[in-house]
């Protein structure tokens, strides 16, 4: 019932803020702006064998 329908409001709300961070001792940082899928679930796979 009271959940925004105005998009702007939704991508406003987004905008400028980090996701969550709380220090976990096993944090995967991870650009996958340049990776098809296959290559970043490869990194993925890689990164949870350690």
């Amino acid at each position: 019932m009271r959940k925004p329908r105005d998009v702007t409001l939704v991508n406003g709300n987004r905008d400028g803020r980090p996701l969550i961070d709380r220090g976990g001792d096993r944090l995967l940082h991870l650009d996958v702006s340049h990776l098809s899928v296959d290559s970043a679930a490869t990194a993925i796979a890689k990164w949870l064998a350690k």
